[in-house]
């Protein structure tokens, strides 16, 4: 891993790990460890929005990419 971001809730955790020609970013539930999403080909590091709700980066192609964060259930 060679970087590290939490969401503003800290709920979600962010790593981005190098790939050969490319990077992996990787969506964590903090307190199962659950992985709960993965984008291949990001050139950027992962920010989040000030919400938590938004998480963007930068691709191969140049343009930044937005993704839903893959918000987490309410837990009772």
């Amino acid at each position: 891993v060679t970087f590290v971001t939490f969401s503003p809730d800290s709920k979600r955790l962010a790593t981005m790990s190098p790939a050969p020609q490319d990077q992996t970013i990787k969506l964590w539930d903090t307190s199962t460890g659950q992985e709960l999403l993965t984008l291949k080909s990001s050139t950027g590091e992962p920010v989040f929005s000030p919400d938590g709700k938004l998480l963007a980066s930068r691709g191969r192609d140049g343009y930044i990419w937005i993704y839903d964060a893959t918000p987490l259930p309410d837990k009772p």
